[in-house]
């Protein structure tokens, strides 16, 4: 279970999700509700593979404590969209974020029925 909230941590610091109608938007969105500890709410901005996360919250699992929470809020407190790094090609796009430690990734995204939704897959990162 360890693996599982330690995947999810570094998948949502990897993939956002929006506020606008952009990808930029939709990551900002997500680190933003991340940086809040409103998990549950950027759910809709996931892909389904990252729903066993999304579901340990909401049956309130025992590996997900309080503490877990405030180190998921932590982690995601210095977490930034590198402004003009997106590339989008039709439905696709990648928005180039930093991390914790100032180190550069990117994140993928899809447009599905006009909302971007990061596609997260658990080879991916």
């Amino acid at each position: 279970m360890r693996k599982v909230l330690l995947f999810s941590i570094l998948s949502i610091a990897l993939f956002a999700c929006g506020g606008g109608n952009s990808p930029e938007g939709t990551v900002k969105k997500v680190f933003d509700l991340y940086k809040q500890g409103k998990i549950q709410e950027a759910r809709p901005y996931f892909n389904d593979v990252h729903s066993l996360f999304f579901d340990m919250f909401e049956e309130g699992s025992k590996e997900v404590t309080p503490q877990a929470l405030e180190r998921i809020k932590a982690k995601f407190q210095n977490y930034k969209v590198v402004e003009g790094k997106t590339t989008i090609n039709g439905d696709e796009a990648t928005v180039s974020y930093t991390d914790d430690k100032g180190e550069e990734g990117t994140l993928p995204l899809k447009l599905i029925d006009g909302v971007w939704i990061l596609q997260v897959t658990p080879t991916g990162w």
